[in-house]
């Protein structure tokens, strides 16, 4: 997925988006070398970067809004001011979820920017620019939702159901784990069946209220030095 801001005319003007600057001035906003490549990391809808943005002008800045592209990526604070030479800390919130991966893909780069609008001149010539790489996935479930009402999908509620869930790769030191959220919404019991495929079985709580919603989430857990950082996938079931 390569995410960008759609703006041609800026393309045309820079030779590259962190160097977008016309004038022979230092780069009025500039995001911290360090900060603009997150690596690689689990495929997610709500991945966070924070990242660091430094006032290299000779004056104060405000900036109004930040132009993104799509409805795929937030960025917080949109409004803020610096003062020359002050940083401020920005956190972007990135929908990594690809709608199909193709066979044998097990990563995909991931380019995303912003357009900073000031609140008090004109446009600055001069994209924001992350990039990093998205890493599938492993584990499939057979169903993202079970309506408990549909006797076709749960023939008896009271006596449960069942979730397939499959493991793609072998992750080394790691456990898979499920949960219900609320909790106590559900008794679960994750049984191993084969190498990399087990059996969820679901009970919902007799408690549970006619048309009430619980969610399950089907997780692994621990930590090896192989694996992307931040937070370990999951999928979630309604």
């Amino acid at each position: 997925m390569v995410v960008t801001a759609g703006l041609a005319w800026l393309t045309r003007q820079t030779s590259s988006p962190q160097n977008a600057h016309t004038n022979a001035a230092p780069l009025p906003l500039l995001v911290a070398p360090e900060d603009r490549d997150f690596g690689e990391v689990w495929e997610q809808d709500k991945f966070q970067w924070t990242f660091r943005v430094q006032n290299r002008s000779r004056r104060l800045l405000a900036v109004d809004r930040i132009v993104g592209s799509c409805q795929c990526t937030e960025i917080s604070p949109t409004r803020f001011e610096l003062a020359p030479g002050d940083v401020q800390v920005l956190t972007a919130t990135i929908n990594l979820m690809q709608p199909e991966w193709p066979e044998g893909v097990e990563s995909v780069p991931i380019r995303i920017q912003w357009e900073p609008r000031l609140a008090d001149g004109p446009i600055i010539p001069i994209l924001w620019e992350l990039q990093g790489r998205a890493r599938r996935n492993p584990i499939s479930v057979s169903t993202n939702f079970v309506d408990l009402d549909d006797r076709s999908q749960v023939p008896d509620p009271l006596a449960g159901f069942e979730i397939a869930v499959e493991v793609r790769d072998d992750l080394p030191q790691l456990q898979l784990r499920a949960e219900s959220v609320p909790p106590q919404s559900a008794q679960l019991h994750l049984q191993r069946q084969e190498r990399r495929r087990y059996l969820l079985t679901v009970v919902p709580s007799e408690r549970l209220q006619p048309a009430e919603r619980f969610e399950l989430k089907v997780r692994v857990t621990g930590s090896h030095p192989s694996l992307p950082k931040g937070p370990l996938p999951h999928r979630d079931i309604t």
